[in-house]
């Protein structure tokens, strides 16, 4: 029982002393030193201190500060830290009060401010520890002792504060009743109900006046009537207890103690609702109470009350959001739920905070069990057998080994393989003989295997420990029913609404399961049942109501609007706040708006499908000029997109987000293309930033699993899936993934029950969920793929999938004629690269004379892929050509400086810029300019007399320009944040942010450059003049400088952003890029330095090689000089490519051997750039 103590505010004022707070020494104490200088410290503390009474903390504050400046004293310190503590700034008081105690240690009035701030901020272990030294210095202190004693109470060491309380019993302790009163609390924790008795009278005779004391008396009796009902409890005389707990219910009617133990008496006689009324009744006087939170989400569970489970909880969480018993709870309640996915990961979230929970530790360990999570299962069982020891868990170890059995037979069940799977089930039952899901295994197989006496009999043995097992119960059902046994059938249902008249779970048990198997209509009528018996249950019409919005799914997927429609407004009255019900809504209205438009949606997303680009964009730009639909214009960018129009693509994106700033479709589409080309980071803090804002966003939630699927954190995966089929239930592609990461997680029952799943819901894509059926199949060792396959083929005729498989199927075999006639198939059907490679690879183990010109029209239309270089391989293999192997450019550029791509070469001229594919003459686009200057950074950036232009050096499309000063000379920065310089030349440069105002100036001769940028990261920049750098924020404001030994001649970022490399004549500099910390720094000895896409030094034909950390990686002999040091590009650790005196490209190892060579004669380049 906690007591307010009402402490005096403290200064360092003998006239404030009372007998708790002595006569500070901080003002007495001599100041040793030079007498005038003491005179002056002892005359500016006498001010200040003057001042802090007066409460003028600006004047009291500049005194001690100007003490401190004379000669740092803990008295100056002391004063200060009183000056800020008087203001409510205790960070700042804390501060110059230990700087005081480093000064003076034993100093009694700083130990004692700096216990009793610690102590208000909840610091008991800091306050204790300067109480504590007090002690040591006044042992006999009954304000010391007194303050010693509360902090142990609140620490619950009962019996240290016992100790310390009683030295501070003594006369003429002026806070001798408030002594009192803790002595009592303490002997009430400590079950000492007489001594807490007597402690509490002397109280009251010490001060009449204190309400507490009272308070102390009644609950020490009632502590006692609590004590003696819970030993009647224990001896089960129930009678007893309730009368003693009632009885003290009425001495202290604001306590829960009482009314908690009331409630388990109720509980323990099966009374649910009795029990969860007194439960809530101690809520209500004590809201703060956590286990009267925790039983009456127990007691609601029971009752079939989710929506007040989950409430109470959340009401608790909102209060502490880190207790980790309230957490379980919720936990708990998922479980309840049968959503095990969404429980576990509150457990482990639990466990991350505090990893020796053990309450939370055994509850994911039996979740993982039921989710199949063996390994998960077993690696907590591993952490809670290092603490407890026991027979139950070596039977959870059992238990692991039991559901792995079953898992095996479930497997062999769901082929149809009812025996097999029955000897599996059997295996298991010979490690536990009464383990109710073996049994009701088993009970399956033997019904299905037509057994109806074996099947009986296990079911009946399940109900023997388990009488409400609603698998149980649905098992001889469903074995009434088979055999005809209508008398049987007919008593079990009597017993079973018997039942669910007392617990209701057992109903709605019933109904969650034949919801989960797909038995839609008969939960729903199980639900009705249990709505008839509940009718203001919110969990149970939150259940039918997703059956509703599950059946408009369906309705809206044929194209049925009208009755979709109905059903959501069924599911609407039903629970007007599911959470699927607002955007299911709305997909359903505009369909119905434009339903004459469907024929037109289901040929345009056909076309996309088969790849035909061009009549898809004409499709769905009629589309979008009839229906200004999202999707529309997604699909669109997603066409640029495919045919390599990047630049176009995110333009019609962004424009879109201008007009619609909230259009998360244009925003997971601008993701989604993140997550295409691999930029996994951006993408995923795009995706939670929208799932921030929408949590039913749940193409969101799928893309963050794929995400997950990539690293392959299987289990992340999954909630991620889970998510998003909680908003959409019928959103295919989550439902294969899930089945997926099933399969990656060797739970092929699950995947395979997943892929059955995704069969039954009618739309594009359940062709993929009967392919992967096909494909578990086939990894299973199954004789019946290829008839599977063939029978995909006719059934979706238009899916080129299944012959690509075959025709990988055939291959293996050694078939290749068979091969090549499904890769055919397939192609004719849809052009991949995929299918494509595919060909090639069947036609050189034919040694066929089509692989040229297969390899050819590979090599044409997707020179980029990163298969080109092995079918350029296999054609120079095969024909012994050399063209196939990588050319250089043989367009001729002069002096223009030329950048280099995986499948062009971007020019920029005086008067245009020009992209030119990679080995021909073929101009890929060429767009007029008349640059001042340009920067490649990402994007082109062209900066032109009074506006600065941006291209894709890919496809050259122009994106938005911006205009410039007309005084702008060059330009930096990024694609994404350009920067124009607007003073060049003998004047000081002026670099301005080109969409903004932000500025910086720079001596003469400057120069910038960009250190890092990203998706959501802000870019930062370095500007560098002479021998210095200035390390700039992305508001161009100075963070830092480093000034070199000698002139900087170059600079270059590593490509990680994480460093700056500086060349000067004598060394390479490698500086931090966040700091300009010095890291390393490399003498050059008469090495020449070529700062590329990685740091080399040159002497000679011996080039070596530096990480961007300064560390030599490796070093090359070149078998001739290069024609300038420029042309050389590091490829690999283990590559370098350079231009020789005769104008030829090579291509070397470490070892000097020439692996390419090209004649560049013609081409006139004096330089190449790699683009980024």
């Amino acid at each position: 029982m906690k007591r307010l103590i009402v402490i005096t505010t403290l200064t360092i004022l003998a006239s404030c002393a009372t007998q708790e707070v002595r006569r500070s020494e901080a003002k007495d104490t001599a100041i040793a030193g030079d007498p005038v200088q003491s005179a002056r410290i002892r005359s500016l503390l006498d001010q200040g201190n003057l001042a802090l009474v007066r409460r003028d903390f600006r004047t009291a504050e500049k005194k001690a500060e100007e003490s401190l400046q004379v000669l740092p004293t803990f008295q100056g310190h002391y004063l200060l830290g009183m000056v800020y503590k008087e203001e409510g700034k205790t960070d700042e008081a804390l501060q110059s009060l230990l700087r005081a105690e480093e000064l003076a240690p034993d100093q009694e009035q700083i130990l004692l401010s700096l216990g009793l701030i610690y102590g208000s901020r909840g610091d008991l272990d800091l306050s204790l520890k300067r109480f504590q030294r007090l002690l040591e210095l006044h042992p006999d202190d009954p304000a010391y002792n007194y303050r010693a004693g509360v902090l142990n109470k609140e620490k619950k060491s009962y019996e240290r504060s016992l100790s310390l309380l009683k030295k501070a019993d003594v006369d003429g302790f002026e806070y001798r009743d408030q002594a009192l009163l803790q002595l009592g609390d303490v002997c009430l924790e400590l079950r000492r109900f007489d001594e807490a008795d007597e402690y509490f009278r002397r109280a009251q005779r010490a001060n009449p006046k204190m309400q507490d004391a009272l308070k102390g008396s009644d609950a020490s009796q009632t502590a006692r009537l609590l004590e003696q009902g819970n030993l009647f409890f224990r001896k089960k005389d129930y009678a007893r207890a309730e009368a003693s707990f009632r009885e003290a219910m009425q001495l202290s009617p604001r306590s829960p103690g009482p009314r908690l133990q009331l409630g388990s008496v109720f509980l323990a006689r099966g009374n649910v609702a009795g029990a969860r009324k007194e439960f809530e009744e101690a809520l209500r006087v004590s809201p703060e109470s956590r286990e009267a939170r925790i039983l009456i989400a127990s007691t609601a569970r029971r009752q079939a009350d989710y929506d007040r489970s989950l409430k109470v909880i959340e009401e608790g969480l909102r209060r502490n959001p880190d207790d980790a018993e309230l957490l379980n709870q919720l936990g708990l309640h998922y479980a309840a739920q049968g959503d095990r996915e969404k429980a576990v990961m509150i457990f482990e979230r639990i466990l991350t905070k505090d990893e020796r929970f053990i309450p939370a530790r055994k509850n994911a360990l039996f979740q993982y069990i039921e989710l199949g999570r063996f390994a998960d299962a077993r690696r907590h069982l591993a952490v809670i057998q290092k603490t407890e020891s026991g027979p139950e868990w070596k039977e959870t170890a059992e238990r692991i080994q039991i559901h792995e059995m079953l898992e095996r037979g479930h497997a062999l069940f769901g082929r149809g393989q009812y025996r097999r799977a029955e000897t599996e089930y059997t295996k298991a039952l010979r490690l536990k003989k009464d383990y109710a899901p073996t049994l009701i295994a088993i009970g399956r197989a033997r019904l299905l295997n037509n057994n109806f006496k074996g099947a009986e009999a296990a079911f009946r043995t399940v109900r023997a420990s388990e009488p409400a097992n609603p698998e149980a119960l649905e098992g001889l059902l469903s074995l009434y029913q088979k055999t005809g046994n209508t008398r049987a059938r007919s008593a079990l249902q009597r017993e079973i609404q018997q039942m669910s008249a007392t617990n209701p779970e057992v109903l709605l048990a019933f109904a969650r399961m034949k919801e989960d198997e797909g038995r839609r209509d008969e939960a729903y009528q199980e639900y009705r049942s249990l709505l008839a018996r509940l009718p203001g249950n919110a969990y149970v019409k939150r259940r039918m109501a997703g059956i509703q919005i599950e059946y408009a799914i369906e309705k809206n997927a044929r194209n049925r609007f009208d009755e979709a429609a109905s059903h959501l407004k069924e599911a609407e009255r039903l629970d007007p706040a599911h959470p699927a019900l607002a955007r299911n809504r709305q997909i359903i209205e505009e369909n119905r708006k434009f339903r004459h438009l469907i024929p037109e949606i289901e040929r345009a997303e056909e076309s996309f499908r088969r790849a035909e680009y061009k009549k898809a964009e004409d499709q769905f730009s009629r589309l979008y000029r009839q229906w200004q639909r999202p999707s529309f214009l997604v699909r669109l960018a997603e066409i640029r997109f495919e045919t390599g129009r990047e630049a176009a693509g995110q333009a019609m994106l962004i424009e879109a987000l201008k007009k619609d700033p909230a259009g998360i479709e244009y925003r997971e589409a601008l993701y989604s293309r993140l997550l295409d080309r691999r930029q996994l980071d951006e993408a995923e803090q795009g995706f939670k930033k929208i799932l921030a804002e929408d949590e039913s966003a749940f193409f969101s939630s799928y893309k963050l699993g794929v995400i997950e699927m990539l690293r392959e954190r299987y289990d992340r995966a999954l909630e991620h899936m889970q998510q998003a089929l909680l908003y959409r239930p019928d959103f295919l592609p989550a439902r294969i993934a899930r089945g997926v990461i099933y399969y990656e997680q060797e739970k092929k029952a699950e995947a395979r029950r997943e892929f059955e799943e995704a069969r039954k819901i009618e739309r594009h894509g359940q062709e993929l969920a009967l392919l992967n059926l096909a494909l578990m199949e086939w990894n299973d060792g199954s004789q019946r793929t290829e008839r599977a396959l063939t029978e995909l083929t006719r059934i979706y005729p238009d899916f080129a999938d299944p012959h690509y498989h075959l025709a990988y199927l055939h291959y293996s075999k050694g078939n290749q004629r068979a091969a090549l006639q499904s890769i055919d198939r397939a192609l004719a059907i849809q052009k991949t690269p995929e299918f494509l490679f595919a060909r090639i690879e069947i036609l050189d183990k034919m040694k066929s004379r089509e692989l040229e010109a297969s390899g050819r029209q590979f090599l044409k239309e997707y020179p980029g892929d990163d298969r080109a270089g092995k079918v350029r391989r296999l054609l120079a293999s095969a024909g012994g050509q050399k063209d196939f192997l990588e050319p250089a450019m043989r367009y001729p550029a002069g002096n223009d400086p030329v950048y280099a791509f995986a499948e062009s070469f971007l020019i920029v001229r005086k008067d245009m810029v020009l992209g030119v594919e990679r080995g021909t003459d073929r101009v890929l686009f060429q767009v007029d300019v008349k640059p001042v200057a340009h920067h490649l950074d990402g994007f082109l950036l062209v900066l032109e007399k009074g506006r600065l232009r941006s291209f894709d050096p890919i496809t050259g499309e122009e994106l938005l320009p911006v205009a410039v000063p007309a005084t702008a000379c060059d330009v930096s920065g990024t694609g994404a944040d350009p920067i124009v310089q607007l003073q060049c030349g003998n004047r000081p440069a002026v670099f301005r942010k080109a969409r903004t105002t932000a500025e910086y100036t720079a001596p003469v001769g400057a120069k910038m450059i960009a250190l890092n940028s990203g998706a959501d990261a802000k870019t930062s920049y370095a500007v560098y003049v002479a021998n210095k750098i200035t390390l700039l924020d992305s508001e161009l404001k100075a963070k830092a400088d480093f000034t070199a030994p000698s002139r900087i001649e170059d600079l270059r970022v590593a490509d990680d952003g994480s460093r700056i490399i500086l060349q000067t004549a004598s060394e390479l500099i490698f500086l931090s890029a966040d700091s300009l910390s010095k890291e390393r720094g490399i003498a050059l000895k008469g090495r020449k330095a070529v700062l590329a896409s990685q740091p080399i030094l040159v002497s000679g034909n011996t080039v070596d090689l530096f990480s961007h950390d300064g560390k030599e990686i490796g070093s090359f002999k070149l078998p001739e000089n290069p024609i300038s040091l420029e042309t050389i590009s590091v490829v690999s650790s283990d590559r370098i490519s350079f231009i020789g005196r005769n104008r030829q490209l090579l291509l070397v190892n470490k070892e000097g051997q020439v692996l390419l060579r090209e004649n560049l004669s013609g081409a006139s380049i004096y330089s190449v750039r790699i683009g980024k």
